[in-house]
Formats: C-alpha cells, sequence, structure tokens
C-alpha cells in the first residue's frame, strides 16, 4: 500500500510536469509558457488552387480579445473571408496591462478566453501567463533612449522621456512586447513551414482588440496589389500586410535587438518603427485603410469616437458606438450628442486651431472650457470622476484616422 501511494506521487508529480510545459494548443501545439486550448484539428497548411495560403498574426495583450464583438467579427468578417485558406497564430499576453488607462478594466476569467479561442481556432495558440515568462527588460544588452524618438513629436518625445522614471517602464515594455509578439509569431509561421514542407503566400499582423466591421478586400487581390507596388500594407500600427517574400518584416526588429548592445539606435515608437523597417527592406510603406475599428476598454478615451466617425464609410457613427460600447448607455453615454460632437469637430477643428473671434463668428466653440462642456454632455459621468478627467477635445486629430475608400456594406455581427 505504502509503494502504491508512493507510485500515485510520483504520476501526480509528472502529470503536473507535463502541464505546465503543455505544447498542445489550437491543431498543432504552441511554445512552452502557453495554456493547452483547442483548435482545428486535422485541417493543415496545403497550397489550394486560386486560393493564397495567408498567415494571419493575432499578437497582443489579451485586452478585449474575449469580447464578442471582437472575435466574433474576427472570425466571420476576416479570417473566413479574406482568403479560404487562412490560418491564424494567436501570441496572446495575459499579463498585467501597463498601460495605465487598461488597469481599471477587469480582469477577464479563464473561461471568456478558453471560449473565444475556441470560436476564432487559431491554428496555434501561445499565451503567456506572465510578464517574466514573455521577456525581462533587464536581460537585454540593448536599451530604448528617448532620444531616440524624433524632436519633431514633442508630445510623444516627452512621453517616452518621463517613461524613464517611472516604475516598471510601461511605454518600453508595451513597444519592445508589441515587436517580441510579431518576432514570436514568424518563428511559429516557419516551423509549420517547414514541418507541412508548403510557403504562405501572405502574413498579417493584427491586434487583439482590432473589430471587423465588414469583410476586407480578398488576398488575392491585396497580394496582387501589394507585389505591383513591392509595398507592405499598413492602417496605422492597427493592421499590417506583407508578402511571403518580405515576411522577415514582421521578425527584423527584435533580430536586430538581441543583437544590439547599448541605446536602440531606430526611432523606438512602434508606428515609426514598422515603417523604417519597410524601407529597410526596400518596400513602400503604403497606407491602406482596413475596414476595421479598435475596440477600446470603455468609451472615456477619445479614441473610439474617433473611430467610429472617421470609419463612416463602413459603419455609421450611430451604429458603431451602440455595437461597441452599447454597455455604457445604462451609465448615461448620449450618441446623438456625440456624433453633433464630432460633426462639429469635422467643421470647427480642435481647440486653438482656430481664434475665438472666429470661432463664435462661425458658430463654433470659443475655448477649451466650451469643448469639455459639450464633452460632459455625452460622456457618463464616471469619465469625469477625480483623476479621470477625460476630453475628447485632444489625442490624435482626425486627419490621422483617414475614412476609408471602401464602399460595400457592413456585416458588423451585434
Amino acid at each position: 500500500q505504502h509503494q502504491i501511494s508512493i507510485m500515485r506521487l510520483l504520476l501526480l508529480a509528472l502529470l503536473a510536469s507535463c502541464s505546465t510545459a503543455s505544447r498542445v494548443a489550437g491543431a498543432e501545439g504552441s511554445l512552452a509558457p502557453s495554456r493547452a486550448h483547442g483548435g482545428p484539428r486535422g485541417r493543415v497548411p496545403t497550397k489550394n488552387g486560386s486560393q493564397p495560403l495567408v498567415a494571419v498574426c493575432i499578437v497582443g495583450l489579451v485586452r478585449n480579445f474575449v469580447d464578442p464583438v471582437v472575435y466574433k467579427n474576427l472570425k466571420h468578417n476576416f479570417l473566413d473571408t479574406v482568403s479560404n485558406n487562412t490560418f491564424a497564430f494567436a501570441i496572446l499576453k495575459e499579463y498585467h496591462d501597463p498601460v495605465v488607462k487598461y488597469q481599471n478594466v477587469l480582469r477577464k476569467d479563464e473561461h471568456s478566453l478558453q471560449r473565444a479561442l475556441h470560436y476564432v481556432k487559431p491554428f496555434r495558440t501561445t499565451v503567456y501567463r506572465t510578464e517574466e515568462e514573455d521577456f525581462v527588460l533587464d536581460n537585454y544588452t540593448c536599451h530604448y533612449d528617448y532620444r531616440s524618438v524624433p524632436k519633431n513629436l514633442t508630445g510623444v518625445r516627452m512621453y517616452w522621456k518621463n517613461d524613464m522614471h517611472s516604475p516598471g517602464h510601461p511605454v518600453y515594455k508595451r513597444s519592445l512586447g508589441q515587436m517580441k509578439g510579431a518576432w514570436d509569431c514568424m518563428q511559429q509561421i516557419k516551423e509549420v513551414e517547414k514541418k507541412h514542407r508548403v510557403k504562405f503566400d501572405g502574413v498579417f499582423r493584427i491586434r487583439t482588440d482590432n473589430v471587423w466591421v465588414r469583410p476586407p478586400k480578398p488576398a488575392t487581390e491585396l497580394l496582387r496589389f501589394a507585389k505591383k507596388k513591392k509595398a507592405i500594407l499598413h492602417d496605422w500600427d492597427m493592421v499590417l500586410f506583407a508578402p511571403r517574400k518580405a515576411m522577415n518584416y514582421f521578425s527584423k526588429f527584435y533580430d536586430e535587438w538581441l543583437k544590439c548592445k547599448g541605446s536602440w539606435p531606430g526611432r523606438s515608437v512602434p508606428e515609426l518603427e514598422w515603417e523604417d523597417g519597410a524601407k529597410a527592406l526596400g518596400y513602400y510603406y503604403q497606407d491602406f485603410p482596413f475596414p476595421q475599428i479598435i475596440k477600446r476598454p470603455d468609451i472615456c478615451a477619445g479614441s473610439p469616437m474617433q473611430h467610429c466617425f472617421h470609419n463612416s464609410a463602413d459603419l455609421k457613427f450611430g451604429a458603431c458606438v451602440h455595437a461597441l460600447y452599447k454597455d455604457e448607455i445604462p451609465n448615461g453615454l448620449n450618441i446623438a450628442k456625440a456624433e453633433k460632437y464630432w460633426n462639429m469637430i469635422e467643421r470647427c477643428g480642435y481647440p486653438g486651431e482656430m481664434d475665438s473671434s472666429t470661432a463664435v463668428w462661425r458658430g463654433c466653440p470659443a475655448n477649451k472650457a466650451a469643448y469639455d462642456k459639450l464633452v460632459r454632455g455625452f460622456l457618463p459621468a464616471k469619465c469625469f470622476r477625480k483623476g479621470q478627467t477625460k476630453t475628447l477635445s485632444y489625442g490624435f486629430k482626425g486627419s490621422l484616422f483617414s475614412a476609408s475608400h471602401m464602399h460595400r456594406r457592413s456585416g458588423l455581427l451585434f
């Protein structure tokens, strides 16, 4: 009986060690730190006639990936439509989000993440449970320096400078984490190509919080356009697409980071690094409007409504805000007043872009206080609690988020 008990303990220990280092995720497994998640059993990458073989890297902190409006539209409006021969690779980070505005978002339980992954069915999935499993900033011989940020980006440069004195360096970690995630995905894609003796035709890198409001152009058209222009297509840093020949673009930053000693010589900001990486490989960095909108943690930041307003060709403003933030309506969100505000921004611009006399003559707010009063008229009260005095008067200018030139009707799943 004593021997049986010992054997049971040994068996339990063996099972525990196997669970800790599990490589069974999706159809084929994953890196050691991942949790085990189901995938499309029996399906393997093969060439399929006229349909391009496409890899999609879903990379980033879990954030709103677990929201049905994100993962359902990802599957039906993107993965199932861009090509009939698409394989998703999920590189997810479940650890504490370094960005302050996300820290108050309720931590999603494990069941919600499993549900999202079961619905999307990535071919391979890696979930980093802790930051240490992903990377440790102090272990690198390279380090960021705010002075590498272009001087004309005054606000961004100061943002990075302040991060040098912040505990944990959240901005640096966010930037490096984005590039490391893309690198992880490339290693898995290359491994799959070698194992199945195939080559993908094109590679997407998308965020975990993209809401695809309708299908994009088919991969056949995207590849034809990218090859003709010798371009890497991008929608800001939200969506990136490259032909297979340029696939190393996605791992270039981190490959060079591992070799770097001392201060990083690049421009540091991810959006600029993606552009520089394309040019270094001899590719044009082509701005291309993909029909997607970012799902932020709540409505208090300015960018969610900006995205909805400037993607009106894809989805009307009211329908967009309602679909993405309908849970905010009981808290006091007034969509009708919000739409009037953004129409006013389109006509009048932001605070300081027009002198007060001209503003009054044109029926525009005369100063920042007048803008803030309008904002308080449609945002929930929680956005203006002590320490959270948000205002939509600031943030990116609307011109950075160009309206889509694609005019098919939205197929957003509500």
